[in-house]
């Protein structure tokens, strides 16, 4: 027995300087660096040397990162930069930063990824939903902290995922469409207007705002009478150099690379935008100043820049608010209670094509493929309400055989 326990003492005195045996049958090594002691384990021998030898270089380097104090803000930007740039577009890590910075840095950024659990993570999508925020971005959020904790937990940072078994109340958002009186009263607004035919196309092709955007003259065939999604445009948040910057990107799924026939006065409209837009560049000369690759856009501002979503967005307030001011006048002289035109975004016009598409009896099939959507699942579940409406009507056409 005393001979075990000498040859035991001797295999410890022979460990290297800082490192021990535990009775967990783990080692441990400690080093101070500046004044304040680390301390590492494993139980493997070498992977522990590596380990803190690693350490002391990016110590001493400026680079370490100490995985027991670190904060969700720093292990998310690490995460960012570190895992997911190498692995998706620019503008899915500008959503990423985007929702992380506007809904979970407020409430758990400032706490060390060690001490969040499943309760915290829990109370933030409670919070969110309470506030009204989609389904889809509660998705979103939960999917970003999954992907973050699952990596600090390979990194033996935490012991658990604490966004297990989260759960998110999933209800059915009624998306804004627009009535066809409606249609009529949007367009009347905006005829005249450096958007009118960019909220046209949208109308007529369910185009995304990105792939409006985005989209050339050389997209365009006047002959065919078609037009070619091959890219989306977005400005987008560099993550590298923390400044916003203009980004052609290929359409976000193999789908939404399409071609989509056009409507005969859709295409007399996009020629004499077209001879308006060669005016002001004539006018302008120098003035006008296209981004690279950005020469051929069919809409821009006045100076040639890509158009972005955010101002679109802003337009189509303008003009909401502008057709509610005429509603209210003509209420007042009428003497009757004004009715209110909601809100409506750049997705509106998608979905109000959708909703045309199938009022109009288009197959299903045919919408999806033009929407550019990766299966038809996802046509059917966003478009439910017309497609029930569609057929209620349908079916009365089996009352001739009755």
């Amino acid at each position: 027995m005393s001979t075990m326990l000498t040859e035991n003492a001797q295999k410890e005195r022979r460990l290297p300087k800082g490192i021990s045996k535990r009775a967990d049958g783990r080692y441990q090594g400690r080093f101070t660096f500046q004044g304040e002691r680390h301390t590492f384990y494993d139980r493997d021998l070498k992977a522990l040397q590596k380990k803190m030898s690693d350490a002391q270089y990016e110590m001493e380097h400026g680079i370490y990162m100490d995985a027991k104090n670190m904060t969700l803000d720093v292990f998310f930007q690490t995460w960012l930069s570190e895992i997911k740039e190498s692995t998706v577009k620019e503008n899915t890590l500008s959503v990423y930063q985007e929702i992380y910075k506007v809904h979970i840095a407020p409430q758990l950024g400032k706490l060390q990824v060690s001490g969040i659990n499943k309760l915290m993570v829990q109370r933030l999508l409670n919070s969110m939903s309470k506030n009204g925020l989609s389904a889809n971005t509660l998705a979103k959020t939960k999917a970003i902290l999954y992907s973050v904790f699952k990596e600090a937990m390979e990194n033996r940072m935490i012991s658990y995922n604490p966004c297990e078994n989260i759960t998110i109340k999933r209800e059915r958002v009624e998306r804004r469409v627009l009535s066809y009186e409606e249609q009529k009263k949007f367009l009347s607004a905006i005829s005249g207007s450096r958007y009118e035919m960019l909220c046209v196309l949208g109308l007529s092709t369910g185009l995304r705002i990105g792939e409006l955007s985005g989209l050339r003259w050389s997209d365009i065939d006047f002959e065919e009478k078609t037009l070619t999604v091959e890219r989306t445009y977005i400005y987008l948040h560099d993550v590298k150099n923390h400044q916003m910057r203009d980004v052609f990107h290929s359409p976000k799924t193999k789908t939404s690379n399409r071609t989509i026939r056009l409507l005969d006065s859709t295409l007399e409209l996009l020629k004499l935008h077209k001879q308006k837009q060669e005016g002001e560049k004539t006018a302008l000369g120098d003035g006008w100043q296209p981004i690279e690759d950005g020469e051929d856009l069919v809409f821009t501002t006045k100076n040639g820049k890509p158009v972005r979503g955010l101002n679109v967005a802003e337009t189509l307030n303008h003009y909401v608010e502008q057709i509610n001011r005429k509603e209210e006048t003509a209420a007042k002289a009428e003497g009757r209670e004004p009715v209110a035109f909601e809100r409506i975004t750049p997705h509106t016009l998608r979905h109000t094509f959708a909703t045309r598409a199938f009022e109009s009896g288009i197959p299903p099939k045919v919408v999806q493929q033009i929407l550019g959507h990766s299966s038809l699942e996802m046509t059917m579940d966003l478009y439910t309400h017309v497609t029930e409406d569609v057929q209620a009507r349908e079916i009365q056409k089996l009352s001739l055989f009755f």
